[in-house]
């Protein structure tokens, strides 16, 4: 996985996740790392439920009100 801060090159993630529980745990203590529109970082909520039947990985929410929704996966192959 890479990961790039603004003003910074792209650079390899050390240690490597290898789950999704590991993405998700670094997303939400690091809510700089995911793509914001809006001013200033976003509060993120893990594991979300959406309806009775529905969720998604994370819910980050800005302080404008503007919303990112992240599902957390690997491609391998």
């Amino acid at each position: 996985m890479l990961i790039r801060r603004p003003g910074q090159p792209w650079h390899p993630l050390q240690p490597a996740l290898h789950d999704e529980r590991a993405l998700q745990t670094l997303l939400v203590q690091s809510p700089s790392l995911l793509p914001s529109p809006g001013p200033g970082e976003l509060a993120v909520a893990a594991n979300f439920r959406i309806g009775s039947t529905a969720s998604v990985d994370l819910l980050g929410v800005g302080v404008d009100g503007r919303i990112v929704l992240v599902e957390c996966g690997r491609q391998e192959g």
